[in-house]
């Protein structure tokens, strides 16, 4: 499937601001890169190239394009967690050209592939202690703060099957998500990756159900109401999604659904509606049971067997009573995540998403509800 969030360098070079013979001079330089489908994506993702600074960036490739191609400083990277587990941020410059590149190579090298498991994560590790578990870099100048940032934002869409659950959980519910899908990352292919990292079915559902709450609640603003134009969280689309699927988060509703110009009204671009689109579809995708139930090679049915079993279904106001009750000692603060929680459970448990319908957020009181 094409990338919409693809970005080609030559393409921003030849819009570029400046004269004619400054954007040739880009284009021949561009050219000369010679770059890789891998190294472009990487690069554009870490340096963020427009028509109004790529003029000045492309001394940032010639730069840092010898590292990633492993020509540069012998061509070092983490290549495992002995070698990760020396690194001490606190005693090293991370504001150095050497260090950086150093890092570019072994992301590049890593690109979320299991061998470099235990690398990526003692890494990341370092990185949260340095930070304070904000993955914020405020301690260094705003050019290495921000790539930094950047490099960090990649290190986990593209690891993200192999991280701990508290890393994945930290990344969906933040800004990291949809900062991710805009670089171009298939979010889609690596969520389902981080579900089928497990053989048992029993814990693709658990993870697939986690994954569905952390990313409802996610508290980052994503587009605007269209009838009022105020900024709103992610649970808006999925709730009105919901409803204009007929709570069937089926593709061909989603696809409706963003072709359709009511949804979206005068105040969400292009571009916010091609990130919801990817959002949404990785939702319906996490409560349908899509990347729990994959073709499954032999090895793993034998070793985790799917036994047909026909539960009795509870009746709606049954699942509310046992929710009530197992919420009962919980705070108001608390209860609302944790009802959700249980819900995407049952609703995974029975295939029944309707039953996410039971409980659902009143824009007017400001207040979670259950529906009557």
């Amino acid at each position: 499937m094409d990338n919409p969030f693809e970005i080609k360098l030559a393409e921003i070079c030849a819009k570029a601001v400046g004269d004619e013979t400054s954007k040739k001079a880009a284009l021949a330089r561009c050219a000369n890169f010679g770059l890789s489908n891998r190294e472009e994506f990487l690069l554009n993702s870490i340096f963020g190239p427009t028509p109004d600074n790529v003029l000045i960036l492309l001394d940032l490739y010639d730069t840092y394009l010898p590292y990633v191609r492993g020509q540069k400083d012998n061509g070092r990277f983490i290549a495992d967690w002995d070698s990760a587990n020396k690194l001490i941020l606190d005693a090293i410059n991370l504001d150095t050209v050497e260090m950086f590149g150093m890092f570019l190579r072994s992301i590049f090298v890593w690109n979320g592939e299991k061998k470099y498991e235990s690398a990526v994560r003692e890494v990341l590790r370092k990185f949260e202690d340095y930070t304070a578990g904000t993955l914020e870099f405020d301690e260094i100048s705003v050019f290495w703060s921000e790539v930094y940032y950047k490099l960090i934002l990649l290190i986990v869409a593209e690891n993200l099957s192999f991280l701990t659950e508290e890393m994945q959980k930290f990344f969906i519910n933040s800004k990291m998500l949809f900062e991710a899908i805009a670089s171009g990352v298939d979010l889609d292919q690596k969520i389902n990756q981080s579900i089928n990292y497990f053989d048992y079915l029993d814990l693709r559902r658990e993870l697939a159900s986690t994954f569905a709450v952390f990313l409802y609640v996610n508290e980052q603003n994503i587009g605007f109401n269209p009838a009022t134009g105020e900024p709103v969280k992610l649970a808006f689309w999925i709730d009105k999604f919901r409803v204009y699927s007929n709570k069937k988060f089926d593709g061909l509703s989603l696809i409706n659904f963003i072709q359709d110009e009511k949804t979206w009204g005068e105040f969400n671009d292009g571009f916010s509606r091609m990130i919801i689109n990817s959002v949404l579809m990785i939702y319906g995708h996490l409560v349908s049971g899509y990347y729990v139930y994959p073709p499954a090679s032999e090895e793993v049915v034998r070793s985790a067997p799917v036994k047909k079993i026909e539960p009795e279904t509870p009746t709606y106001g049954d699942i509310r009573k046992l929710v009530e009750e197992k919420t009962s000692q919980l705070t108001d603060d608390d209860k609302p995540t944790e009802i959700i929680n249980l819900l995407n459970n049952f609703s995974v448990q029975y295939n029944d998403p309707t039953i996410l319908d039971l409980y659902y957020f009143d824009e007017p009181s400001g207040e979670f509800k259950w529906r009557e």
